[in-house]
């Protein structure tokens, strides 16, 4: 990793702080737009603005199913390129107690435009390692 892709890296772990804040404004400018997410059941979704994607965050939902905070537990960088950075992550959301309510990995294409890194697209298969 170079010094230049070092804010794609804190990109990444601003966006799991912003979560843990339950910022729904913060959380949501970590990432860039059109902003894309394929889920764990290969379905694409895409926001066009800040405003449409933090207007769906819903931290009371999540609470609800024993979420008290997540650990972005490692990040890998996969490709690198003068603009663009390719990051393996995995992250674990956690209960109160402390104890695991999923551990998941996903991968973040990270972009830098207009001189800012943000988060183009997450993949993720978190719909699948969910407890039902």
């Amino acid at each position: 990793m170079t010094d230049h892709h070092q804010g794609a890296r804190d990109i990444v772990q601003a966006y799991i702080d912003t979560f843990n804040a339950q910022d729904p404004e913060a959380f949501a400018r970590t990432l860039h737009y059109p902003h894309m997410r394929i889920d764990g059941l290969g379905r694409v979704r895409t926001w066009q603005s800040w405003e449409a994607y933090a207007a769906e965050v819903d931290f009371a939902r999540l609470r609800e199913t024993g979420w008290h905070h997540s650990v972005l537990d490692w990040q890998k960088d996969v490709q690198l390129g003068a603009s663009k950075a390719h990051i393996a992550v995995n992250f674990t959301r956690y209960r109160e107690d402390s104890s695991v309510i999923v551990s998941q990995e996903s991968l973040y294409v990270v972009t830098l435009q207009d001189g800012r890194w943000g988060i183009s697209v997450r993949s993720s298969f978190l719909e699948e390692t969910l407890p039902s």
